[in-house]
């Protein structure tokens, strides 16, 4: 299962509400601690949103990192761009042996498929950005709490 994608949106998302706190810049073993994995995942993960120009770092004692740009302006397809380079949504079988229309062609409907697909994802993302997230989240957390506890 790949979680670059979750895992950059988790980052990004915890630099937009740091930025809201005025709790910025955000130290990378602190997200890590949210990711539950070890700081060096985050900083391969933030060097990469870095060069795609959606978090910025400094360095030094009160160091870490913040969004390059406003939660607003983030759109989810650019974190997907970021950090899924072409990865296909699902695996291929190259080893088959070629012995009828099925097996002859799969490889190819599959490839076909995914391309079809990606092109879903990628539209329905365009049209999100950091700041609606936060906003789906905050909803999240107000139906939680009004849920009856038992």
């Amino acid at each position: 299962m790949d979680l670059r994608f979750s895992s950059a949106l988790q980052v990004l998302l915890s630099l937009a509400l740091a930025e809201e706190q005025c709790a910025v810049p955000v130290p990378s073993s602190q997200l890590a601690d949210g990711l539950g994995v070890p700081s060096s995942v985050v900083r391969r993960l933030a060097a990469v949103l870095i060069e795609h120009g959606l978090v910025s770092s400094s360095m030094g004692k009160s160091g870490g990192l913040r969004l390059a740009k406003s939660a607003g302006q983030v759109r989810l397809v650019d974190v997907y761009d970021a950090v899924q380079v072409d990865a296909p949504l699902w695996g291929r079988r190259k080893d088959l042996v070629h012995q009828c229309l099925v097996t002859t062609h799969i490889e190819e409907f599959v490839e076909e498929l995914d391309a079809d697909a990606q092109s879903v994802v990628r539209r329905f993302l365009a049209g999100r950005t950091l700041a609606d997230s936060m906003a789906r989240l905050r909803k999240l957390e107000v139906e939680k709490t009004d849920q009856p506890r038992g």
